[in-house]
C-alpha cells in the first residue's frame, strides 16, 4: 500500500469519515489507540498482551440494548477477573463453579430462597455435622 491513503478524513476536525471496505488500520506494537482529551481511554497490543486501559471514570462495558447478553472469554478459555468483583443483579453460573480462598455472599451469611438441588449429601461419619433438617424438611 505504498503511498496509498485508504483513509476519507474531516480536514477541518480530523475525524475519519470512512475506511474502505477490506482495508485495515495497522498499528506496530505499544503504539496506541488514544480516546479522549488526555487519552482517557487507549487501546494497544506490547507484542503478547493485547491492553484496554482506561484512565478517567468508571470503564463501563455495555449492551446498546437491554436484555443483550455480553460474553467475556471463549468457551475454551479461561477466564480470570484479578480483583474484586462485583455482580449487580442475578449472578449464575453454567458449568462449574470453582472457587480459591473465600467466597461471601452476604456481611454474616450465604441465603437461599427457595429449593436446594444436590444430587447426594454424603457423611464421613462426623457426630457435629453443620446441616440440620426441621420436621418440616428445612435446612
Amino acid at each position: 500500500m505504498a503511498n496509498r491513503y485508504p483513509l476519507i478524513v474531516d480536514s477541518s476536525s480530523s475525524l475519519i469519515k470512512e475506511l474502505p471496505a477490506g482495508d485495515s488500520l495497522l498499528f506496530a506494537d505499544n503504539d496506541k489507540i488514544a480516546i479522549g482529551a488526555g487519552t482517557d481511554l487507549t487501546l494497544y497490543h506490547d507484542g503478547s498482551n493485547s491492553y484496554i486501559t482506561n484512565a478517567t471514570g468508571a470503564m463501563k462495558i455495555a449492551t446498546e440494548t437491554s436484555g443483550i447478553a455480553l460474553t467475556i472469554g471463549h468457551t475454551t478459555s479461561e477466564t480470570t477477573v484479578a480483583d474484586n468483583l462485583t455482580v449487580t443483579g442475578d449472578f449464575s453460573v453454567g458449568g462449574n463453579f470453582d472457587v480459591t480462598g473465600t467466597l461471601d455472599f452476604s456481611d454474616s451469611a450465604l441465603t437461599n430462597v427457595g429449593d436446594i438441588q444436590l444430587d447426594s449429601i454424603t457423611g464421613d461419619g462426623d457426630t457435629d455435622t453443620a446441616i440440620t433438617f426441621s420436621g418440616s424438611n428445612v435446612i
